[in-house]
């Protein structure tokens, strides 16, 4: 079918002529069917490395203890390290890079906004997250048959289901509602039969609906912990939201605010409301100028 410059959805139109341009047909298929998608090689092995030790650097400053990302044996815990652009504006290339934002434009439209962008780093043996939908934040179900919130999950090092992967319900962000108290466990006999572990090389990029069952925590077998292995696993989360309040208070800093003025009013006000440019289209879809 030949796309033409219609006047009923000209942002619509753009975005889908770059995700044509950028080789992402089969990408945004699975993310319309399944609510995600994996862009593999989203960073490049250099950026991958580059951006991982600089995690890592980040996150011993902040435990006061230095990490063996192949052979930890006391940190067992999920921590999430925050505040990443204030720190380096390295990870920018993170927030900007073209193919999974092409995809979040279409889930979400051009005016979306950065809601938070962080670090989990998942030690061997700690418990894993709950599933969960990210489009919640406190809202009642149902939720909207278009998507609010969508992420974009970097692998810092290989998810493997051993080392506690990515986990998804697949086809669940047509459920249109949060998983229920009995469907959130990832562990043991209670554990989800329907979450799958998403394995990805290191450099990958998981690009999701926020409306689909997700979570950051094991998928390994019943009555195993989180990340049953010696290693370390690393990710890099990016948030984007059509309207929300913001994880971060990304606005009124600049680069030259980085990483002390910025931070520290990030962690005094990591509250502050940030709303989508008002436009003529409905929330969650490309906007019309």
């Amino acid at each position: 079918m030949e796309i033409g410059d219609w006047s009923a959805c000209p942002d619509l139109v753009d975005v889908y002529r770059n995700l044509v341009d950028l080789g992402l047909q089969a990408n945004l298929a699975e993310l319309e069917a399944f609510g995600f998608t994996v862009v593999e090689g989203a960073l490049e092995p250099d950026q991958t490395r580059v951006m991982r030790d600089r995690i890592v650097e980040l996150s011993e400053e902040r435990l006061g203890r230095p990490l063996d990302l192949e052979k930890e044996t006391e940190h067992n815990e999920t921590k999430y390290a925050q505040y990443l652009l204030f720190e380096d504006p390295m990870f920018k290339a993170a927030v900007v890079n073209p193919r999974p934002l092409a995809l979040i434009e279409y889930l979400l439209g051009k005016s979306c906004i950065l809601s938070s962008l962080g670090s989990h780093i998942k030690g061997p043996g700690g418990p894993g997250l709950l599933l969960h939908a990210d489009t919640s934040n406190g809202a009642p179900d149902p939720f909207p048959p278009y998507a609010q919130v969508a992420n974009v999950n970097y692998a810092m090092t290989d998810y493997t289901e051993e080392r506690g992967a990515f986990a998804v319900i697949p086809g669940s962000h047509r459920h249109g509602r949060q998983v229920t108290h009995w469907e959130r466990s990832l562990d043991g006999a209670k554990r989800n039969p329907h979450a799958i572990p998403v394995e990805v090389t290191a450099g990958s990029a998981i690009v999701f609906h926020g409306a689909r069952s997700r979570a950051c925590g094991s998928t390994s077998p019943p009555s195993s912990a989180a990340n049953t292995s010696s290693r370390r696993r690393t990710a890099t989360s990016c948030r984007r939201a059509t309207w929300t309040r913001t994880t971060t208070a990304w606005r009124g800093c600049s680069a030259a605010t980085w990483p002390t003025a910025g931070a520290k009013r990030a962690r005094s006000d990591s509250t502050t409301a940030a709303r989508r440019t008002p436009t003529r289209s409905r929330p969650g879809r490309p906007d019309r100028r």
